[in-house]
């Protein structure tokens, strides 16, 4: 298997391309596969439990744990699930939270949460959140406006109800998994590697039919791996540039994997790959990945952010804190520099 050269900015098209799926069928025909009927657009759910049949792709356990883990690390740069993550980043998409990212503004953080009130007998600790969230679902915005206290109420759920976080896993099933191994079955990938690089891609870009999603991206087949590194560094929407320009890493990490030998990912046994920071990390099966909790870190609102009013005056108050210790600093030189003036003026006789 030939070596592919990487870059931190672009990864060679047609060499990795190959081996992650036209090599799929000389390399890994025998694997079962299964099929699903979900469409591989999203859908809005009605909340009942569970929304669909798992589709495994033909992939084991183990495998799919450390397609997951690798996601996980590219997202949180861990290696578990990170239920209780809720932050703005500032890439158009309002609060970004839980296991794969799901946002408020692109409809599938609605979806999380009202299909978890649904299930909660109807009232849930999101109540105060679920006007402003529906018309996000309608009308989708980067804004996070009427959404404060949020993040909190994100972090603090996850941690307290299991069917929270069971929910969050069946929704990002039905979103994106299933949807990358139809997709990955229509294509003919049948390599951990391939079909693990595929849900990477929907996790991350979406499953809509704007320039920037993976179905926009896969249908570009003949430049697949090129494409997404340019929609990484130079995505149809703007707003999201800031956020994706740095996470390359993601296709790079994929390439590593190839270049290593283990496109099946070694039957799921183990994995070794790539941090975000480029360093060799090694991946091991972690069977109960899907109901395994630690949180993401003290508080869970971190992200929440201050309100405009709160920032605005903090900033006076900066302003009023080192411009007044400036000034009395200049104040106190001008004062010394007067006294040792007047130690040295002569008596008059």
């Amino acid at each position: 298997m030939p070596s592919i050269s990487i870059s931190r900015s672009f990864v060679p098209v047609l060499p990795l391309a190959a081996l992650l799926f036209g090599a799929a069928h000389a390399q890994d025909e025998t694997q079962p596969t299964t099929t699903s009927s979900l469409s591989p657009s999203p859908t809005p759910f009605d909340g009942s439990s569970p929304f669909i049949s798992l589709n495994t792709g033909g992939l084991n356990t183990c495998q799919r744990s450390l397609i997951l883990q690798q996601t996980n690390q590219f997202e949180n740069s861990r290696n578990s699930f990170a239920f209780d993550y809720c932050e703005n980043v500032s890439d158009g998409r309002g609060y970004i939270c839980g296991i794969v990212g799901f946002t408020t503004g692109t409809t599938n953080a609605f979806l999380v949460t009202d299909a978890y009130t649904k299930r909660n007998g109807g009232s849930s600790e999101f109540d105060p959140y679920y006007n402003r969230l529906r018309e996000l679902y309608n009308n989708p915005s980067g804004s996070t406006s009427g959404l404060n206290g949020f993040c909190r109420t994100w972090g603090e759920t996850a941690a307290n109800s299991t069917l929270f976080r069971q929910v969050q896993v069946e929704i990002s099933e039905a979103l994106y998994w299933n949807p990358a191994m139809v997709k990955s079955e229509e294509l003919g990938f049948k390599l951990a590697a391939s079909r693990g690089f595929v849900y990477d891609r929907f996790s991350q870009h979406g499953n809509s039919t704007d320039p920037d999603s993976a179905i926009a991206m896969i249908s570009r087949l003949n430049e697949f791996f090129f494409e997404r590194n340019r929609t990484l560094l130079n995505p149809a929407n703007q707003a999201t540039k800031k956020a994706w320009s740095s996470t390359t890493y993601r296709a790079r990490a994929y390439a590593y994997i190839v270049n290593n030998g283990q496109a099946d990912f070694n039957q799921g046994a183990s994995l070794r790959t790539l941090n975000n920071d480029g360093s060799g990390i090694n991946l091991s099966c972690l069977p109960d990945i899907w109901t395994t909790f630690i949180p993401v870190g003290a508080g869970g609102d971190s992200d929440e952010g201050l309100s405009t009013g709160a920032k605005v005056g903090i900033a006076i108050a900066v302003i009023f804190i080192v411009g007044g210790s400036i000034g009395a600093w200049i104040w106190y030189r001008r004062r010394k520099s007067a006294v040792k003036a007047a130690s040295y003026r002569p008596y008059s006789v």
